[in-house]
């Protein structure tokens, strides 16, 4: 479907994002992604073609990137033992020209990782989180249904 042009609006941008990490309003993120993906089982028999499917798996995961002082207050925020602890991210996208506002919750996440990278120049320190996530919810919408 083609989107239609607005004229003197705006489209979602980096500007339009709020994310709230543990209800908290994350000030100082320069980068959040998250996606899902669905690993359908197949099920085979005589010749060469799938005969059928299975519900499969499902998995979502993400990262979230932040400046190394947010990063700090994040990690003490989760306290010791801090990559085993859960937490929910709400994301929400808000533009007046676009209408309503897109909220997407992932929750039951858990860093995975982390990776801090400084380097010479006139940038920040950043740190990068990747993210297990148990469950995203795209707007409201479960991309999976439970049985």
């Amino acid at each position: 479907m083609a989107d239609t042009p607005i004229i003197n609006g705006h489209r979602y941008g980096w500007a339009s994002i709020e994310a709230k990490v543990d209800n908290t309003v994350a000030e100082d993120f320069t980068e959040i992604t998250y996606s899902t993906k669905a690993d359908p089982g197949k099920a085979r028999g005589r010749g060469a073609r799938v005969k059928a499917t299975v519900r499969g798996e499902a998995d979502h995961e993400g990262s979230i990137t932040m400046h190394k002082a947010a990063a700090q207050a994040f990690i003490a925020k989760l306290g010791k033992g801090f990559m085993t602890k859960k937490f929910p991210i709400v994301v929400s996208y808000s533009e007046a020209a676009e209408g309503a506002v897109i909220t997407d919750r992932l929750t039951g996440c858990q860093i995975t990782s982390m990776e801090d990278t400084p380097k010479q120049g006139n940038e920040s320190v950043m740190v990068k989180f990747d993210l297990h996530i148990m469950r995203i919810k795209y707007n409201g919408v479960d991309p999976f249904e439970d049985l």
